[in-house]
């Protein structure tokens, strides 16, 4: 099965050559805007946030072998090459999935509490660092920080220490023990976080909740079990789920086991 998902969220960039330079430009501190009988060339927008970001490009390859056998005694016929294609097009995207979001060149994996097994070289995880690498290294200082869009908000649902983002650590959502017994829903306290700019005019609409589908079962078992006209038809399949306004999509290979910087 085709199970790679976040490639559809993803920005496709041709290359010409091995490398290519993207560059981002923002506002950056200030204001823009002032009274006619104030403003002179001391009030001139001089400075600009930027980044750039290296696109390097890697070869990867695979080749399957197939015998006079198979193509002679097989009952497809003619279909056997197209269906084999299909079979080869569907493991290659799940490969590649995986890769864009745990691959990381630093073998992150696989330091001392992490939780993980360094990536081999013949492993393509190794090749360039994906998403997940990139989203936990973003903060000031560290190699993926952007000086345009800031460091990535980095909640950890199953933190029980002093500065846990939530009141009760655990699943996506969690139904307190003691009356009145409040469920808390950790989609709620990831959009509240999340800037305001990010949030206006269609920002929601334009937004998906990408996470494993173990995430998203817990969160319609945590709705059923309210017994509410939502719960009922996110749980019978009537509606999509979804946490407000911004839908929830299954990834099926996004693994479910890591801490939260492995």
């Amino acid at each position: 099965y085709d199970q790679s998902v976040m490639k559809n969220y993803a920005r496709l960039e041709k290359m010409a050559k091995p490398t290519k330079y993207i560059r981002h430009i923002g506002f950056g501190d200030g204001k823009f805007l002032y009274p006619g009988s104030h403003f002179d060339e001391s009030k001139y927008k001089k400075q600009w946030t930027h980044n750039r970001i290296t696109l390097s490009a890697q070869k990867i390859r695979g080749c399957v072998a197939v015998f006079d056998d198979d193509l002679e005694e097989n009952i497809e016929g003619p279909a056997f090459k197209t269906h084999l294609v299909q079979i080869i097009t569907k493991q290659i995207a799940n490969e590649l999935e995986f890769a864009y979001w745990m691959a990381d060149t630093a073998n992150y994996q696989g330091t001392a509490g992490a939780g993980g097994t360094a990536w081999c070289p013949d492993d393509i995880e190794s090749l360039w660092d994906g998403w997940r690498y990139q989203i936990t290294h973003s903060q000031v200082g560290q190699t993926y920080y952007n000086s345009v869009c800031g460091a990535a908000h980095i909640k950890q649902a199953c933190y029980t220490g002093s500065g846990a983002d939530w009141t009760i650590a655990g699943d996506i959502a969690e139904q307190n023990t003691v009356a009145p017994y409040n469920w808390e829903f950790k989609y709620a306290q990831m959009i509240k976080n999340m800037p305001a700019k990010y949030k206006s005019a269609f920002g929601l609409q334009n937004m998906v909740f990408l996470n494993s589908d173990l995430v998203t079962a817990d969160y319609i078992n945590a709705l059923s079990a309210r017994a509410t006209a939502l719960g009922d038809a996110v749980f019978t399949g009537k509606v999509p789920p979804a946490y407000g306004r911004v839908p929830i999509v299954d990834v099926p290979l996004m693994p479910t086991n890591l801490g939260a910087d492995g």
